[in-house]
């Protein structure tokens, strides 16, 4: 089968199906698809987004809720403190219904979705793209977006640039019923350069009774020590004790901690996880891929009805690239910290009422605000 549309989206997940809704708001035609037989990432996410960035998106997301958080406790080697107020910060979701969800509000707006179509091959040829997909399946369009993960076979394809191994962080996370969790409301992250190197820790609270608790390190062969260590840490074990406890799923994932060099070759525009539209400090990357898909979303239409020459690669960096700038410069910064630092750096920030003014002003997304 051969279609001829506008624009093709390679990648049915949240950053991938909110680029097709865009598109089709704006009513031009696209392809929606996907190498699995639904959408989305099967669950392999925390699922943990601020209010603010999900409402941002402008689409449904609300049915995927599943438990408000208001408050964060921050654990360090020898100390802690806790940020938040009674005001709802974030929401624990149902990934893969979230994905979902996304898709079928793009296919409400009148993308195409194909499912079971694995990204093969492409090529640009008198500006055009022909993309080869599984399943004797092809596509010709004007524009190509590569919206599938930070392996992502688009940028593979097209000669992108790469991210470098140091620069992805291997994740493991379990999600675990029968829990005793006293406030559901509440986070709790740990910062520990020995156990946890490069990156931290996390519980997230889905309910009195489920919690998903995972780490992440850039040091990925000290993964399964990391695991371990958690483990042991005292208000995960106060979670866990008492009950016979069930493991709902577990998985690991990669995360990108840094964006990619180039993610505009041509017509071809890499968006979200696959261009490192990240988070470098907690590996978040559905907010700021989201917003990156709306803005190319405007300069694939600004081409298209202005004649105005594509600049993705400008407009994206110089606005949501200005906050991720300052976020990979935090990592950057905790990434030369050791634990000692990490302590003084926590009884300084209570010291100086820090605790309260970010609980104040803090933004879970724009550190820039």
């Amino acid at each position: 089968m051969n279609i001829k549309t506008k624009c093709v989206v390679v990648g049915a997940s949240a950053v991938g199906s909110a680029a097709a809704y865009y598109l089709s708001k704006k009513g031009i035609d696209v392809a929606l698809l996907e190498e699995h037989p639904i959408a989305g990432k099967f669950h392999k996410c925390s699922g943990l987004f601020s209010k603010k960035g999900l409402e941002k998106t402008g689409l449904k997301y609300k049915e995927s809720i599943l438990n408000p958080i208001r408050k964060a406790r921050i654990v360090f080697p020898e100390d802690e403190f806790e940020v938040g107020s009674s005001i709802i910060q974030a929401y624990v979701t149902n990934r893969q219904k979230l994905d979902e969800m996304f898709c079928e509000q793009a296919n409400h707006a009148g993308a195409s979705v194909f499912f079971n179509k694995r990204f093969e091959s492409g090529f640009l040829v008198n500006d055009k793209v022909l993309s080869n997909f599984s399943g004797n399946f092809s596509a010709e369009s004007e524009f190509l977006l590569g919206c599938d993960g930070v392996n992502s076979t688009v940028s593979a394809v097209f000669g992108f640039p790469k991210i470098s191994s140091d620069n992805i962080a291997l994740a493991y996370e379990v999600e675990i019923g029968n829990c005793n969790i006293a406030e559901k409301d509440k986070v709790i992250v740990f910062l520990n350069q020995k156990k946890y190197p490069g990156f931290f820790a996390w519980m997230i609270p889905v309910s009195e009774s489920i919690a998903r608790i995972g780490v992440a390190t850039n040091k990925h062969e000290k993964l399964n020590l990391s695991k371990q260590n958690l483990f042991f840490e005292k208000q995960i074990i106060d979670i866990l004790k008492g009950k016979k406890i069930k493991i709902i799923r577990d998985f690991y994932h990669t995360i990108p901690i840094q964006i990619r060099q180039t993610t505009q070759k041509s017509n071809v525009l890499l968006v979200g996880d696959s261009a490192g539209q990240t988070k470098s400090t907690t590996g978040g990357g559905v907010i700021f891929g989201t917003q990156c898909a709306k803005i190319a979303a405007d300069s694939i239409e600004s081409t298209i009805k202005n004649n105005i020459p594509l600049n993705y690669e400008y407009l994206w960096r110089n606005d949501v690239g200005k906050t991720l700038y300052a976020h990979r410069k935090m990592r950057e910064v905790y990434n030369w910290l050791d634990n000692s630092s990490l302590n003084i750096m926590s009884k300084s920030f209570k010291l100086f009422n820090g605790p309260s003014l970010l609980s104040k002003y803090g933004d879970m997304d724009n550190i820039l605000a």
